[in-house]
């Protein structure tokens, strides 16, 4: 019997021998779990958590913003989300605009076709400056916009110009109607960035409607004459169809990026 005891001793010893290494495995997850979620990529209608328990989802239907990045803005996420979406619609259309702006500024032909050349450049210069704050604005919200032209052109909702159109006053007239109408869509994004309180897109869209009303009165200069063939803000057929599409685009729902 007193040879056993050692050998109870030595099982003592050896029975102690629940493997600790799978614990500090266990323990390690979070750390995968913890990697930076701004460089993910989201699929339309996913939503994932950002660093400060927020969440951002990218919404269904139209063409989503893209990425989304880990800011400190201090928007909600659903407000940047909102805004990045307006935002992005404004891109397409005002980069679709420029565009034709520069088409018409290069084919001008007619009497008037150096000071139209001029104008149309003017305004196109403008508009590119817009567009550059419209971008920047988005990405400060944590987005990732695309200003291509196969982007801008697959989601405008501006019409597009006639190939054939050169002559000065057609294209004066063509390219009104293209300001009122992206005027109109601005005045809808403005009023969708107030409504999630976003002041500062709020501004920066102020800002462009005040510029593409200003650039609006300039063509509407050359079509514009004191005779009764014309009344103010142009026939009456043209007012009732430009107050149609513009309530056309404002009570429609813009696709949410």
């Amino acid at each position: 019997m007193q040879g056993q005891r050692p050998m109870q001793a030595q099982q003592s010893i050896q029975s102690p021998q629940p493997m600790p290494s799978p614990q500090p495995m266990q323990s390690s997850q979070p750390i995968q779990s913890s990697q930076p979620m701004q460089n993910q990529q989201a699929a339309p209608g996913q939503q994932f958590t950002q660093q400060g328990g927020q969440s951002a989802q990218f919404s269904q239907g139209g063409q989503p913003v893209g990425q989304f990045f880990y800011t400190q803005n201090y928007l909600p996420g659903n407000v940047r989300e909102s805004s990045a979406s307006v935002l992005a619609q404004c891109l397409a259309d005002a980069t679709d605009l420029l565009t034709q702006i520069k088409t018409a500024h290069w084919n001008v032909k007619g009497i008037d076709a150096f000071q139209l050349h001029e104008l149309f450049e003017d305004i196109a210069e403008d508009l590119e400056e817009d567009i550059d704050e419209i971008a920047e604005r988005a990405t400060a919200l944590g987005a990732s916009v695309s200003g291509t032209v196969r982007t801008s052109a697959a989601n405008s909702r501006i019409p597009e110009l006639p190939t054939q159109a050169v002559d000065g006053i057609e294209l004066v007239e063509l390219l009104a109607n293209r300001l009122s109408t992206l005027d109109a869509i601005l005045g809808d994004s403005i009023r969708r960035a107030q409504s999630m309180d976003d002041i500062d897109t709020v501004d920066l869209l102020n800002d462009v409607s005040r510029r593409i009303s200003k650039n609006l009165w300039l063509l509407e200069a050359h079509l514009q004459s004191p005779g009764p063939s014309r009344q103010m803000g142009g026939t009456q057929s043209q007012t009732q169809g430009g107050m149609a599409q513009s309530q056309q685009l404002t009570t429609s729902q813009s696709p949410g990026w």
